[in-house]
């Protein structure tokens, strides 16, 4: 399995929550603009405002980012879809990074395709603005890891475990929003570690696609 841990570094203090890298999308201008305020006042310094999908695609291909914040509620499938390729590697330049989507409307076909899209977790408007920035802070302190399966990745789906069920492989990944907000990565370890994670990632979907015989075939020839 590939190490991927990020090396940690000294930083400036008080220079942790504006090194974090946001990505929202909500098509509520008002809404949109409460939260750009809330995420400032906290000092978050580098967001992405985004009213459209396409908005949101193209902060996403300008960098790594570390927080996506997605409203739900204009399109949820063409959002979900949006997640789905970016914890793919499709879109955006870091598919690990922390997701929580945000709805009105959580009925079970939109909480289910949520879950399936890959958020780390959904919220049900109206929120407090407090109650969406300790769930943000929540994840700093850790995270799921990934399950790796033919046609997921993503957090681990499951609340408790059935004893009898099958497991699927799964995977740390490097959560780059608790690194920065420990002020503890550098931008060429953040790259090294999601390269490293997305080729261990890659490695584990085919051994799940060739199932057990050719993922044994799979392991003895990557030992060469």
């Amino acid at each position: 399995m590939m190490n991927t841990m990020i090396p940690h570094r000294q930083a400036r203090d008080g220079d942790a929550r504006s090194q974090i890298r946001v990505v929202l999308l909500e098509s509520h201008r008002q809404l949109r603009a409460a939260m750009v305020s809330g995420l400032r006042s906290r000092g978050f310094g580098q967001i992405a405002s985004c009213g459209s999908l396409q908005a949101a695609i193209q902060a996403l291909a300008e960098g790594e980012i570390d927080l996506l914040l997605v409203d739900l509620d204009d399109g949820w499938r063409e959002a979900c879809d949006l997640l789905s390729r970016v914890r793919g590697g499709k879109c955006g330049h870091n598919p690990f990074a922390v997701a929580i989507a945000l709805t009105s409307a959580p009925e079970q076909d939109v909480l289910r395709a949520a879950i399936d899209a890959g958020f780390d977790d959904i919220l049900v408007k109206p929120l407090p603005l407090e109650q969406l920035f300790r769930r943000v802070w929540r994840f700093t302190e850790g995270r799921r890891r990934f399950v790796v399966t033919h046609d997921y990745t993503g957090p681990d789906r499951r609340r408790t475990p059935r004893p009898d069920a099958p497991t699927a492989p799964m995977v740390s990944v490097p959560n780059t929003l608790a690194e920065k907000f420990r002020r503890s990565v550098t931008s060429d370890a953040l790259r090294a570690a999601i390269a490293a994670a997305q080729a261990e990632i890659a490695y584990m979907r085919e051994r799940a696609r060739m199932g057990p015989a050719g993922g044994n075939a799979l392991a003895r020839a990557a030992a060469f």
